[in-house]
């Protein structure tokens, strides 16, 4: 599998697993990885954020010790209205989900900390470790 598809997998089980999404919630299925609910999409007509209940949007975390043994992604400080990003240690990847077409769109950030040395194919790796580790199909 792909970077793009193993998102996708991880982050519709995780959708399946929750009966009500609320933003900022983890709800990754696995204990070394970190997907929130980040909100609604744009709404184009009445041209407001976070009103459109059609595109779900996801911020899905790739901690760069997530195959360390006994790994379990670390809780972040917070602000009153977001999640603080630690882009020495983690990746952020994007994601949106339009629920009426069943539609999966994966933004894979091209601007990682030079301290992370994560890169796509590294975070790909990991991603596939991961799913193997818990039989997942």
């Amino acid at each position: 599998m792909k970077l793009y598809e193993l998102c996708e997998y991880f982050t519709s089980l995780a959708r399946s697993n929750t009966e009500e999404l609320s933003i900022g919630e983890d709800i990754s299925p696995i204990p070394e990885l970190k997907i929130i609910f980040d909100g609604y999409g744009y709404d184009e007509e009445t041209e407001t954020d976070g009103s459109n209940i059609n595109i779900e949007t996801f911020a899905f975390f790739v901690h760069k010790d997530a195959l360390t043994d006994g790994f379990r992604f670390p809780e972040h400080e917070q602000t009153a209205w977001l999640l603080i990003h630690r882009p020495k240690q983690e990746v952020c990847i994007d994601i949106f989900y339009d629920v009426s077409e069943d539609k999966w769109e994966v933004i894979f950030p091209d601007d990682i900390d030079e301290m992370n040395n994560q890169t796509y194919d590294s975070v790909e790796e990991t991603l596939v470790t991961l799913f193997n580790r818990y039989e997942l199909d």
